[in-house]
């Protein structure tokens, strides 16, 4: 069937950096190709992309405007070309090469998510990134009934130099203020220390030194709140149903009908679960997305915290000895179950380590916080901290966890099934699903009543 995409069926957002846009026309995900992808790309004037390559597949690029200089070799950087409006360029399957647009004042365009705005500010040596949303620009703002806009004022608490993160951590925001009916935060640019995630060829697996630093960082962000200072009451906190519904087929449904690109992506992803998971599995997910009230009533059974939200490697940047997190715009107060799931489907790409090991890492740090709290010298000393209790059942969080992961991602757990990944933990993406599938069935029968 032949298929017309038109630039208002485009899916547009930020490229391999934020000095890049890119407009995907074809894809896997939005027309079915399976041996073709083709996009425009938009570079900022004098920026370039990381070092990198494109796996399996030889790449054709059309430059419609502006100046291009082009390095590749084994190193990325050995031989050189420059190139111009009106030019091809033929990039073999896994050349490893880079992009630059050479221009200084013109942007480099060529035919090579949630629609907050970015725009880059050179002050000096230092850059800054301009963060402009709002419920007209954003599709998450409006699909979790964000009326206050909370990542602005989650910048606000959790900005740089804030007193409420942990050592661990990093804030992203300088400032934020109001901009119309929206809200515009500036933050340090980062796009050189964020993770890249779902890139594949362009970055290798996850560290395992890399992976404890963060999970560190995420422990130490969970523990340091559990004690809930006054001013969480007030929290613009993202609510539970709207956070786990958010990627649900019923939202995937709603979202193709109101022509957001993101519902053709998250439902073709449904239609391929639907085919390849079990029945028992498909009907678990899609019970739970209409009346996902037992789920949350086993997670009320948990302690809450505060969580980030939306912990996806690409919004986890490594500055110097600390962990920086940006987009806190689904920041919530949840049982810790919520944001690990999310951390566990969301990351798979770049994971080396199964679940249970993923999760261990996370509950040693957490233990290790807690332990001068916990020991009978605390309970001695009357002058001690009161013990914090993030995890309370910590089979329960660990097991609602994988309910929470399979609800919100499993939409892509059948397009990579389908395509017959194999993750870097060496497990072949059929066969994770099917263990996701299997896992989450075992824990609805004993939890989900």
């Amino acid at each position: 069937m032949a298929t017309r995409v038109t630039p208002e069926d485009r899916a547009t957002g930020v490229g391999q950096t934020v000095d890049m846009e890119r407009s995907i026309a074809i894809s896997a995900p939005r027309t079915g190709s399976v041996g073709l992808y083709s996009s425009i790309v938009t570079t900022a004037p004098g920026k370039k992309t990381r070092i990198h390559h494109h796996g399996p597949c030889e790449t054709s690029i059309y430059i419609t405007a502006g100046r291009a200089h082009y390095t590749w070799g084994p190193t990325g950087i050995e031989h050189a070309m420059d190139a111009a409006a009106g030019d091809f360029i033929y990039i073999p399957a896994g050349e490893i090469h880079v992009e630059e647009n050479a221009s200084a004042t013109e942007p480099l365009v060529h035919d090579g998510w949630s629609g907050a705005e970015l725009e880059l500010i050179d002050r000096g040596d230092e850059r800054f990134v301009l963060k402009r949303t709002s419920a007209a620009r954003d599709w998450i703002v409006r699909a979790t009934n964000d009326a206050d806009l909370r990542e602005a004022w989650a910048g606000a608490i959790f900005g740089v130099g804030s007193r409420w993160l942990p050592e661990s951590l990093v804030g992203s925001c300088l400032g934020v203020a109001a901009d119309g009916d929206g809200a515009a935060l500036l933050m340090p640019d980062l796009s050189a220390e964020l993770i890249a995630w779902e890139r594949p060829g362009h970055e290798p697996a996850l560290d395992t030194v890399v992976l404890d630093r963060i999970l560190r960082a995420v422990a130490g962000l969970h523990f340091g709140l559990a004690w809930r200072p006054p001013w969480l009451s007030s929290g613009p906190w993202c609510g539970w149903a709207e956070r786990l519904l958010l990627l649900s087929p019923i939202a995937a449904a709603r979202y193709r009908a109101e022509k957001n690109p993101v519902g053709d992506v998250f439902a073709a992803g449904w239609e391929t679960f639907d085919r390849l998971a079990s029945a028992p599995a498909r009907r678990l997910v899609h019970d739970v997305a209409a009346d996902p009230a037992p789920l949350i009533d086993a997670l009320r059974t948990l302690p809450v915290t505060v969580l980030h939200g939306d912990l996806k490697l690409s919004n986890v940047a490594l500055v110097d000895d600390g962990v920086g997190l940006i987009d806190w715009e689904m920041v919530m107060l949840a049982p810790v179950a919520v944001e690990l799931g999310w951390l566990l489907v969301s990351n798979v790409a770049l994971l080396r380590e199964p679940p249970g090991a993923v999760l261990d890492i996370y509950r040693k740090h957490v233990m290790d916080l807690a332990h001068p709290l916990i020991g009978p010298e605390a309970e001695q000393d009357p002058s001690a901290p009161p013990t914090m209790d993030v995890l309370g059942d910590w089979q329960a969080q660990a097991d609602l966890a994988i309910v929470v992961g399979l609800l919100l991602r499993g939409w892509r757990k059948g397009l990579d099934a389908e395509a017959g990944l194999v993750h870097p933990s060496g497990v072949s993406a059929a066969d994770d699903l099917s263990w996701w599938c299997r896992r989450a069935l075992e824990v609805a029968e004993e939890r989900l009543r």
